[in-house]
């Protein structure tokens, strides 16, 4: 194990830190609402695509449900089986995040040197 000679940052005490002058990143301004019509062929597209959404919304709890009956089981084990044949395993994972604001607070140089803006969009259907 290694050993950093950085300042650990408590972050009770970033509410103490005066933020300083920031390079602005521009606001997101979605482009003017332009509206078509669509034909019958989308129309029932829309109308699948939200059914699609409602039965992974269902799906996923059906997931939830079925995994802690599935972690029941393991106890404290990581590998299941049935007659001798795995069927599950709890696969591991360690993931570094960073706290956004946290590092623009304490690091703001780092913070500006490091974000971006990334523009999306996504369907809704109505």
């Amino acid at each position: 194990m290694t050993t950093s000679s950085a300042t650990a940052i408590n972050p009770h005490d970033l509410d103490e830190i005066e933020a300083p002058k920031r390079r602005v990143f521009p606001k997101y301004k979605a482009p003017a609402a332009l509206s078509v019509p669509i034909g019958l062929k989308a129309k029932e597209a829309a109308e699948l695509n939200r059914k699609a959404k409602e039965e992974q919304k269902r799906w996923k709890e059906i997931e939830k449900e079925t995994e802690a009956v599935i972690r029941e089981s393991l106890g404290g084990a990581n590998i299941g089986t049935f007659m001798g044949v795995t069927v599950v395993k709890l696969a591991y994972r360690a993931p570094v995040k960073v706290n956004p604001e946290m590092l623009k607070l304490a690091f703001p140089e780092a913070y500006d040197t490091c974000a971006y803006v990334s523009e999306y969009n996504f369907l809704q259907v109505l």
